[in-house]
């Protein structure tokens, strides 16, 4: 095979250089005599490649067409039935309108109260009003179709003030501007008392006469509190020193002379939390009137009513009673006037009438209750029949069955009361002292 050779010129001025050029360069002027074969060779000396053999396609997958999503299962409804009634009287209350919120389908109770909807089947929000009522939010469980539901509307006539269960209930009077915002405190169990039998400033045993006249004050005032729901599940005594109550249990704690110091309440309590609390009273010193050992023993009958009465969750009004002269200008429960204290009026040892009155209202309710009347939402625990019997002066009343949904915990700010005439809580667990009574 004969060598292939070009040859190129490269000049300056004036002067010619000829050369053998050994390795090709690249042309376009091959000499077509040549042929094909030339122009491969060529290409493949400027660094060309050689063509590479076709691939076969490559296969495209079908996208699979993706299945349905079946619609929800239609939800099931059930029928409800039952009766609308005044919380206290138990008489029916004909005409309330009867909402149930997740739909807006209202429906009008008959001359007897009874009314029928249908909801769907589990938990479900209805409203519920009627005239000379307030209204009422609250929660319904049907997981099939019943017939028993009873709820139950809180009537505005006389004796009920819509101004004193506020003061009593949502602590109106301490701290008005917590009125919409504060839940109903109550316990859901019969509390029992652990009382100190010494005190708790100077480890001095405390009498036998305080201890059976706070004991006696202090089982009283539970059932008079609750409406009768709740009676008094025991009396412990004990000598131990603990500060922090159990479960289920209001712990009492004796001080010679004032609560805490000197210039101190004659009286501390918290509302309940987890249905427990504690009270702590003044058993000697000026908060008690120099005279006879019974109006003494009287004065601290008081103290122990009150103090029970915050720990069952109710709060200063400006009404009579346990809480009213306390909680207005304040007054001096004994034989001898305290100037400028004026004398309390002569009901204000007792738990009054409007007292017991309201509180059954309140008890009558789930805990976390708001303003005016709004149930908590809680599905994971209902009351499906609360068996509640009330005394009211000589009216009976019962709670055979309750719509409400039923809590075993209330809020857990836990906030402090004080004995004193002008008693302001400002913060959750502080303690605002007034003048003693």
């Amino acid at each position: 095979m004969s060598e292939v050779r070009f040859w190129a010129a490269r000049g300056r001025a004036g002067e010619t250089e000829d050369r053998l050029v050994d390795k090709p360069r690249c042309v376009s002027h091959f000499p077509k005599a040549l042929g094909v074969v030339f122009g491969l060779v060529a290409v493949i000396a400027c660094g060309g490649t050689t063509p590479s053999a076709p691939t076969s396609p490559t296969a495209i997958t079908p996208t699979p067409t993706p299945t349905p999503t079946p619609p929800p299962p239609a939800v099931q409804q059930v029928r409800v039935s039952g009766r609308v009634v005044a919380t206290i009287s138990r008489t029916p209350v004909a005409g309330a309108v009867v909402t149930l919120l997740s739909s807006s389908y209202s429906t009008v109770a008959d001359a007897g109260g009874q009314f029928t909807f249908d909801a769907p089947s589990g938990v479900s929000r209805v409203r519920v009003s009627a005239q000379g009522h307030l209204s009422r939010e609250t929660s319904i469980r049907s997981d099939l179709s019943r017939d028993d539901l009873l709820i139950d509307l809180i009537s505005t006539a006389s004796p009920f003030s819509l101004d004193f269960y506020q003061q009593l209930v949502r602590n109106k009077k301490d701290q008005p501007s917590t009125v919409s915002t504060w839940r109903l405190y109550r316990w859901t169990q019969a509390p029992r008392f652990r009382v100190t039998t010494l005190t708790a400033n100077t480890g001095e045993a405390v009498s036998t006469a305080i201890i059976q006249r706070a004991t006696q004050a202090a089982t009283e005032a539970v059932p008079l509190w609750t409406g009768q729901v709740y009676q008094t599940a025991g009396v412990e005594l004990t000598e131990s020193q603990e500060t922090v109550p159990r479960p289920g249990e209001i712990l009492v704690r004796f001080w010679a002379g004032n609560v805490g110091t000197g210039t101190g309440p004659c009286g501390l309590s918290q509302y309940p939390t987890d249905n427990s609390s504690k009270i702590e009273v003044s058993i000697s010193g000026n908060c008690y009137p120099p005279s006879s050992v019974s109006s003494q023993l009287d004065t601290l009958a008081f103290l122990v009513r009150h103090e029970v009465g915050h720990s069952l969750g109710f709060s200063h009004t400006d009404g009579g009673g346990q809480f009213g002269a306390l909680g207005s200008a304040g007054c001096w429960r004994g034989t001898v006037p305290l100037p400028p204290l004026p004398p309390c009026p002569t009901d204000s040892f007792q738990v009054s009438a409007i007292e017991r009155y309201h509180a059954a209202l309140a008890y009558a309710r789930p805990p976390g209750n708001l303003d005016v009347d709004v149930d908590p939402v809680s599905p994971a625990t209902f009351s499906t029949e609360v068996a509640l019997t009330a005394q009211l002066d000589t009216r009976t009343f019962e709670h055979p069955r309750s719509a409400s949904v039923e809590q075993s915990t209330v809020p857990p700010n836990r906030r402090l009361h004080s004995s004193a005439a002008a008693v302001t809580p400002d913060q959750p667990g502080r303690v605002s002292r007034g003048r003693r009574k």
